[in-house]
Parts: C-alpha cells; sequence; structure tokens
C-alpha cells in the first residue's frame, strides 16, 4: 500500500518528531553554548548538538545526521539544514554555519 504525503506535512512531522526527541535530552544552556546531549553507560555523556554563540556555529553529532537521515529516508544534506532551522526556531538564534564530520 502506497501513501502520498505533502512536503508541508512531511516537514511538520519531522518538526514534531525533533521537538519530542529533543524534550528527552539533557538541554545544557551556559554563557556560551546551547548543548543537547544524553547519558550513555558509566555516566559518559554524548553531545547530539552544539550551537556556539561566538561564532554562530552548530555542530552535530555524525551519528544523529545518520539516523535521522534513514529515519526520514532524506539525504544528509537535507537533515543538517531542516536541524539548523529547527534549532534556529527553538532557540532564536542566528547559524552562521554547520559543523558535522559528514
Amino acid at each position: 500500500m502506497n501513501y502520498s504525503i505533502s512536503e508541508l506535512r512531511l516537514h511538520q512531522f519531522i518538526k514534531n518528531y525533533l521537538d519530542k526527541f529533543f524534550n528527552q535530552k539533557i538541554f545544557f544552556n551556559t554563557d556560551s553554548f546551547l548543548t543537547y546531549s544524553e547519558e550513555e553507560a558509566n555516566e559518559q555523556w554524548s553531545d547530539i548538538m552544539e550551537y556556539d554563540f561566538e561564532d554562530g556555529r552548530l555542530w552535530i553529532n555524525k551519528e544523529y545526521i545518520e539516523y535521522f537521515s534513514d529515519l526520514f529516508g532524506q539525504d544528509t544534506e537535507f537533515v543538517k539544514e531542516f536541524l539548523a532551522d529547527w534549532f534556529t526556531n527553538k532557540h532564536n538564534v542566528e547559524i552562521k554555519f554547520i559543523e558535522s564530520p559528514i
């Protein structure tokens, strides 16, 4: 069975998913950074995304770019741009560039 979904509806679905996903993560707001992290085994931390107020950089963890790319069937460039837009709207910041290993 095939379903057709409009681009607008897909984007809204992804945005809602990201809101719920990141609400379950740990958020740090310091003088210099906004960071989403999660706790791993042995009380270690793994950063998912980090925004640097100093240079406007948004760093995104490679594993999460790949995860969202696979989950939504979109290429990695779409995912990076979508995450940057989501982050901008969520935190009212200006992202000057995206840094990621992909």
